[in-house]
C-alpha cells in the first residue's frame, strides 16, 4: 500500500534529508522496565502486535523523482537483539553498574540514522540475571512524533499486560487521503493566507537566517531548571486562566522582544495538529509550525494574558498545511521586501506528549524548591531554519526549559543571559502584576549593564 506524504510526515521528512547522517538525533526512545517474569516470547508477542496496528511502525520512505511516498510493508520482519548484563569474570569482582549496560545499548540503538531499506523501529531486551529486565524502543522520527511515541509507550505496556488495546485510530495512509479532501485543501488555503499576511510585515530580524556552518561554533545553548519558574508560571496560568505553556511563550515572547528591541513578534510554535477524535490517538507524525504573532503594548498583565490566549488559539487554527507550500508563500512574500526568510525564532512544549487518557503527572506541592540552575550545555544537532529554539522539557514545581541559539542572535550572545532574563520577567509578573510596559522600563537597567541597547518600542 502507497501514498503521499501526510503533511507531518512531510516536514519531518525535510529535516531529515536536511541534517543526512545526523538524522540519528532525531530518533525517538523508549526505555520500558519489564515486569519479573516476563519472558522473551511475551515480548516479541507485544511487539509484533504493536507493529501489526500501527501502519507508520512499518513504513519506509522513498523518492523516486515524483516526489516523496510512504510504503506501508504488510509483512516483515525486525531484528531484536537480546542483551545480557555485564559482570565481572574474576571471582569477588564488581558488579558494572545496571545504568552503564543500559546506556550503551540505548546508544547503540538510538544514534544511527535509519536507513531508507530500514524499518523504522528497533527493539532490544536487556537481561538481568538471566531474565528480562528493559525493553529499549528506538523509532524513527519520520514513523512518531512525540504524541505518538506516548501511544505507543501506552499500548506497549498494555500489550506486555496481556489486555487489549484502544481501537484504532486514523492511519497515515489515511491522513494523507483526507489531506487531499476538498474540506482540508480549503483549511490549507485559510492557514496559507494566514501566514502570507502575517509575514508581510513581520519585523525581519524574526525571519531572516543568520549565516552558520555545522560544526564552527555557531550554535550556543544553556538550560535552566527553576523553582521560581515553577511559581511563577503555576501562578501566572491561574490567574490568567492561560495554560502553562502559554506563559511560557508570552516570556519568551516578551523576552525575546526586549532582547532585539523590537514591539513585536512572530514565534514558530511546534504542534501537534490533533484537533479530532479521529486524530487523538494517530500513531504517526503531525507536528507542524503555528505562527504566534503578536504586538506588544503598554497595557495591564490581564490585557496581555488575553491577547496571548488569543492569538495562540488563532495561530493554531492555521497550523494544517503542506509545509513545501508553506514555504514558498513565506519565501515569496519575504523575497519582495529584498531577503530570504529562512531564519526563525521557534518554541517546542515537549511537555504535552502524553496518550490520551493517561493519568498527569503528579508533582508534590512539598517538592524542594532549591536555588535556580542555569548551565551551558553542547548545542544538539542544528535545528533547521532556526536562529533560536527553545524547548520546554518541564512545567511543573521546576520548571526546565533549553535554548539553543546562534551566538550572533541574542544580545550580547549568551542563551544563559537570555534565560536570566526571562526567570526575572515571569517571576517579576507574578509578584507585582507589572504589565509589558512597565516590564520593559524596569528591565532597563538589567539590559544596559549587559548590552548597552535601548528600551523596548511598545505600542
Amino acid at each position: 500500500m502507497s501514498a503521499p506524504l501526510t503533511w507531518g510526515q512531510r516536514a519531518i521528512w525535510e529535516v531529515v534529508r536536511w541534517l543526512g547522517a545526523r538524522a540519528g538525533d532525531l530518533n525517538m526512545v523508549e526505555v520500558c522496565p519489564l515486569t519479573a517474569g516476563t519472558g522473551l516470547p511475551a515480548v516479541t508477542t507485544a511487539l509484533t502486535g504493536l507493529l501489526e496496528r500501527h501502519e507508520s511502525l512499518r513504513t519506509r520512505m522513498r523518492d523516486d523523482g515524483d516526489g516523496p511516498r510512504q510504503d506501508v510493508t504488510p509483512s516483515g520482519a525486525i531484528p531484536l537483539t537480546v542483551r545480557q548484563d555485564t559482570r565481572g569474570t574474576a571471582p569477588g569482582a564488581p558488579r558494572q553498574e545496571r545504568g552503564d549496560d543500559l546506556h550503551r545499548l540505548v546508544t547503540e540503538l538510538a544514534t544511527p540514522a535509519f536507513a531508507p531499506d530500514e524499518l523504522p523501529v528497533r527493539a532490544a531486551v536487556l537481561c538481568r540475571d538471566g531474565e528480562p529486565a528493559e525493553l529499549v524502543l528506538v523509532v524513527s522520527h519520520l514513523a512518531v512524533d512525540g504524541w505518538s511515541m506516548a501511544i505507543v509507550r501506552e499500548e506497549l505496556a498494555t500489550l506486555l499486560a496481556g489486555a487489549e488495546p484502544p481501537p484504532l485510530a486514523q492511519q497515515p495512509v489515511d491522513r494523507a487521503r483526507h489531506e487531499a479532501s476538498p474540506a482540508a485543501r480549503a483549511r490549507e488555503r485559510a492557514a496559507l493566507a494566514h501566514w502570507s499576511t502575517a509575514v508581510r510585515d513581520l519585523p525581519r530580524v524574526w525571519l531572516e537566517g543568520l549565516p552558520r556552518a555545522p560544526g564552527t561554533g555557531d550554535l550556543v545553548c544553556s538550560e535552566i531548571d527553576s523553582a521560581a519558574l515553577g511559581s511563577a508560571v503555576a501562578e501566572l496560568a491561574a490567574q490568567h486562566k492561560v495554560t502553562p505553556s502559554m506563559v511560557v511563550q508570552a516570556g519568551t515572547a516578551l523576552a525575546l522582544c526586549l532582547d532585539r528591541g523590537e514591539s513585536e513578534i512572530g514565534l514558530r510554535l511546534i504542534v501537534a495538529t490533533r484537533y479530532t477524535t479521529r486524530t487523538a490517538r494517530f500513531v504517526g507524525p503531525l507536528n507542524q509550525n503555528a505562527l504566534l504573532r503578536l504586538p506588544l503594548r503598554d497595557e495591564s498583565l490581564a490585557d496581555f494574558f488575553t491577547r496571548v490566549r488569543t492569538a495562540s488559539l488563532q495561530s493554531l487554527a492555521a497550523a494544517e498545511y503542506d509545509p513545501v507550500a508553506l514555504e514558498d508563500v513565506v519565501g515569496e512574500a519575504t523575497a519582495r521586501r529584498g531577503f530570504r526568510g529562512d531564519g526563525y525564532c521557534f518554541v517546542n512544549d515537549l511537555t504535552g506528549y502524553q496518550a490520551p487518557g493517561g493519568a498527569p503527572a503528579r508533582h508534590d506541592d512539598d517538592t524542594p524548591a532549591g536555588p535556580t540552575v542555569v548551565r551551558d550545555l553542547p548545542p544538539p544537532a542544528d535545528p533547521k531554519g532556526a536562529n533560536f529554539f527553545l524547548y520546554v522539557h518541564d512545567l511543573g514545581p521546576r520548571v526546565r526549559l533549553s535554548v539553543t541559539a546562534h551566538r550572533d542572535f541574542l544580545a550580547p550572545g549568551t542563551t544563559a543571559g537570555f534565560l536570566h532574563d526571562l526567570e526575572w520577567l515571569l517571576t517579576t509578573a507574578a509578584r507585582t502584576g507589572a504589565g509589558p510596559g512597565e516590564l520593559s522600563r524596569a528591565h532597563t537597567p538589567r539590559r544596559a549593564a549587559r548590552s548597552g541597547s535601548q528600551d523596548i518600542r511598545t505600542s
